[in-house]
């Protein structure tokens, strides 16, 4: 009796041991896993929801929150099995400079010893938070230009220091055959008129800049 009783025992024991490792095992490669997901997945995000748009324009590094919430969603989801279930909370998401916090909460599926144990679950929480460090104050030079008697495609463009960038610029009604003059009032820009473009080279520093429509 004795004999099978520490026989039952060993074997409890046992299956105590494989149950505690095969959830340390799950612990580990599930917080790896996640970990080096959501970083891959984070990256991508920040830069799929870029406003590509505005860049053109100014030169200004910004994402979309609303599209890198989807991004975000739509590529971790294409990359999970439907053996665990996630949470996904977004904190802190900066449109400018771009700035992301995501906490991935993971739960994997139950184990029991026995009919008459506790299941054990397992709860992994990830927190990563990806920064770029490229925007309009870091490596960019502002130029803003207003037109008298006439107008331009933009009102100021960002350009990178030493560059050279164009407007688009056209007469106001009546001033068709007019004579243009341009100058850069603050900085030390050079501006040209070439018919309907305005040439800004040797950007240095944030410059104001005017072109003069005059009959």
């Amino acid at each position: 009796m004795k004999e099978a009783f520490w026989g039952y025992l060993l074997i409890g024991l046992g299956l105590m041991v494989i149950v505690v490792m095969m959830l340390v095992q799950n612990y580990t490669s599930t917080s790896e896993e996640d970990y080096y997901l959501a970083k891959e997945v984070l990256e991508s995000s920040m830069i799929d929801s870029v406003d590509y748009g505005l860049y053109a324009q100014t030169g200004e590094v910004r994402i979309i929150e609303s599209k890198f919430r989807e991004s975000f969603i739509r590529r971790f989801a294409q990359s999970i099995n439907n053996s665990k279930t996630y949470t996904i909370d977004f904190y802190d998401i900066y449109e400018a400079p771009p700035k992301a916090s995501v906490l991935i909460k993971t739960k994997t599926g139950s184990y029991s010893v026995n009919s008459d144990s506790s299941n054990f679950d397992i709860l992994t929480t990830l927190s990563g938070v990806l920064e770029s460090k490229y925007g309009n104050n870091y490596s960019t030079k502002k130029v803003e230009l207003t037109v008298e008697n006439g107008q331009a495609n933009y009102s100021s463009r960002y350009a990178l220091s030493g560059d050279t960038i164009e407007f688009i610029i056209k007469p106001n009604y009546g001033y068709e055959n007019a004579t243009t003059e341009a100058e850069c009032i603050t900085g030390d820009a050079k501006i040209e008129v070439n018919n309907n473009k305005v040439i800004v080279s040797d950007i240095l520093e944030d410059s104001s800049c005017v072109v003069r429509y005059n009959n």
